[in-house]
This record gives structure tokens, sequence and C-alpha cells, in this order.
């Protein structure tokens, strides 16, 4: 009898064409998905964002309550180190009442949008003051020579404000405005000293309206909105 056994056949690896193959699929794939993997996170931060905005809406509103209709000022009490700015006095209506505002920082219980990276063009005391969100200036005049008038401005009924106008929204400072018919163009990364038109891409940025409602606004209609908020 014949016990010879036969060996098994070597095993055979990819060859070059077979992992050419497998790479293209691999690259092909993934030229497909990532372009949709940051859509939807770029989507999932701007929902983020307009969810912190209806929160501080809520502030506004329940400040306003406090105040007899009256909406916070930009800023109470002037442009110094004891000026109180619209975030520090709707804070308490957040969840806790707090003096300095560190860069996204709002409250304990919501932040600035997602999206926004910080100034970083600014001392940690300076970031303190840009949490992302600015308030809008309307109905003071936007003259930026004049200073004092635009940042000392006495609080405002939401009574006397179209239900179209921009409160509150994406900005790379404190402040919303606009100077004469442009968005402030300023000498930071994000190309702007106030506002932040295209933080969202395309879509535009988000905004908290007087009727409380949000929404992501294209930089030509928000710019018109801010001009003329009843148009």
């Amino acid at each position: 009898m014949n016990t010879t056994r036969s060996l098994p056949a070597p095993k055979q690896g990819f060859t070059l064409i077979e992992m050419l193959v497998v790479i293209a699929i691999i690259a092909l794939l993934a030229s497909i998905l990532v372009p949709s993997v940051n859509k939807a996170l770029q989507a999932a931060k701007r929902t983020s964002c307009m969810s912190n905005l209806r929160q501080i809406g809520h502030a506004v509103m329940m400040y306003s309550l406090e105040k007899d209709g009256y909406l916070p000022p930009v800023v109470d009490g002037g442009w110094s180190s004891s000026g109180t700015l619209w975030m520090e006095a709707i804070s308490p209506f957040l969840g806790e009442e707090v003096d300095d505002i560190m860069q996204e920082n709002i409250a304990a219980i919501t932040y600035g949008c997602p999206s926004w990276k910080g100034r970083l063009d600014v001392n940690e005391l300076g970031r303190a003051t840009k949490p992302g969100f600015g308030m809008n200036v309307f109905p003071a005049p936007t003259d930026w020579g004049s200073g004092s008038p635009l940042f000392t401005k006495t609080s405002h009924s939401l009574a006397e404000l179209a239900p179209s106008t921009i409160l509150i929204g994406d900005s790379v400072d404190w402040h919303l405005a606009l100077s004469g018919n442009t968005w402030w163009q300023g000498n930071n990364d994000y190309g702007y000293a106030s506002g932040h038109p295209d933080r969202h891409g395309k879509k535009g940025a988000n905004y908290l309206l007087s009727d409380g409602s949000v929404h992501t606004i294209s930089p030509e209609r928000a710019k018109e909105m801010i001009l003329d908020p009843a148009g």
C-alpha cells in the first residue's frame, strides 16, 4: 500500500491587481461617505446651535417679564470692567448666575455655538466676552464712530419691535451689528468683527428673533433684517 501523502498546495496571497482593485473600492467608498458624514456633522452642529439659541431666547423672555417687558441692554453701564453684558444679565435665568463668561460658556446649562472655536486673537480675559453669540444693537444707531451710544444704549421693550427683529445670533463678538451696509470686517481669522454670517456655510448663520423663533438665515437676508427688521 502506498502511504505517501500529497502535500497541500501552498496558499496564494492577493495579486497586485487584486490589491489595487480593493484599494480603489475603499477609496471610492470613502469619497462617497466622507462628504455625507461631514454634511451630517455640520447639520448636527447647526441644530445644536439653534437649540442653544432657543434656551437663550427663553432666558431673554424671562428677563423681560421681570423687567416690565424690557430687553437687557447690549451693555448696561458702559463698555468697561464695570459694565454688564447682555449674557451676564440673562445668566440667572439659565440656571446659574455668572460674573465672567469663559470662552464658549454662557452659563452652566448652555453653551455657545458648537461651530464656534473661540477668538484666539485676544487674551483669555477678552475671550470671556465672546461666547459665539452677539446681541443686535438695533434700534440704536450703528455709527461705530460715535462709540458710546452704541454700547451704552438703554434697553428696549419687546412690544416696540417687529416680530422679525433679530435679537441674538452667531457672532465673533458679544455684539451683532453692521457698519453702514456691510458686515463689519475684522482683523481676526474669521474676517468679521461683528456677526459671523457664514458660520454654517452657504445656509448662513443662526438667529433668535424677537418672537422667540430661531432660524438659519442667509448673510444677505440677515443684513436686510438687521437694517430693516420690518422688511
